[in-house]
């Protein structure tokens, strides 16, 4: 007759019986489950997370689209503005458009530079 025991006996026996096999099988398994738990600890802790404020970088850009002649005054009234000597004013990147257009990036030092003398 068949009953609990024996059906868990036939499907766990190696475990149950104490061979080398069981133990060794059932410690792999717990190891594996340990490292699991141990990775996803460390991917949803804080300890992987930066909670601190971005360090703010000492450049701002401001990108611009504006018509061909336009973007040649507009740039000169950006440099008036922001001279380059005191913002390190520049234009970092620029390109034609499809269009009339010229899309730019004028790059520049939050704060100026103090001239020390």
């Amino acid at each position: 007759m068949l009953t609990v025991q024996n059906t868990i006996a036939i499907k766990f026996g190696n475990y149950f019986e104490g061979s080398a096999e069981g133990p060794l099988a059932i410690g792999a398994l717990l190891l594996i489950a340990v490292l699991v738990v141990a990775i996803l600890h460390l991917a949803y802790s804080h300890a992987w997370r930066f909670d601190g404020a971005m360090p703010l970088e000492p450049f701002v850009r401001e990108k611009f689209t504006r018509e061909r002649t336009a973007a040649r005054k507009f740039a000169a009234e950006y440099f008036q503005r922001f001279p380059k000597e005191r913002y390190q004013t520049e234009v970092e990147s620029w390109r034609h458009l499809q269009s009339q257009n010229i899309e730019f990036t004028m790059k520049r030092l939050r704060e100026p530079v103090e001239s020390g003398g």
